[in-house]
């Protein structure tokens, strides 16, 4: 588990260097990636003239629990450094995890492209619901499925 925690690390520290998460955002740019104590991860985004400094722990995945915990310690921390962003960081960030973030002030960016970092006065970017390239999209036949069912909210008609 330490290894793969190891090579997430390392794998996202690569993807901020080489500007992964900013694909499609011109302007915007990530400087000064470090591995740094006693969070994962600081750089520098930067747009333009604006420069926020980010702190970020880098999370494989991450729960609405563990959200639910850590957004009373990123306030104090916002709270101390106001010039600052601690945002965590992951290969994906849920819809619903992006979403809580949000509510909850918590500045987040995954491999994805998902983003709010939020530095009042300062710095804002956001851009959410960006699709995972490991994602892919099925051209199989539908199966059939009991619309009724609970877990629909959409019925799809076939016209053939």
């Amino acid at each position: 588990m330490q290894n793969s925690g190891a090579a997430i690390e390392a794998s996202v520290l690569q993807a901020l260097k080489d500007q992964v998460p900013f694909v499609q955002l011109p302007g915007i740019q990530v400087s000064d990636v470090v591995d740094s104590r006693p969070f994962d991860v600081r750089f520098d985004l930067e747009s333009g003239t604006n420069k926020v400094r980010v702190y970020a722990e880098i999370k494989q995945s991450i729960s609405p629990r563990q959200l639910e915990n850590i957004a009373p310690w990123i306030a104090r921390l916002k709270a101390i450094e106001k010039d600052a962003a601690f945002a965590i960081v992951s290969p994906t960030l849920s819809p619903q995890a992006q979403t809580f973030c949000i509510e909850a002030g918590i500045d987040f960016l995954d491999l994805a492209g998902n983003i709010s970092i939020n530095v009042p006065g300062k710095f804002v970017l956001q851009r959410t619901r960006q699709r995972s390239k490991g994602v892919v999209e099925s051209t199989e036949a539908p199966r059939e499925v009991n619309v009724f069912s609970g877990r629909f909210s959409r019925l799809y008609v076939d016209a053939a």
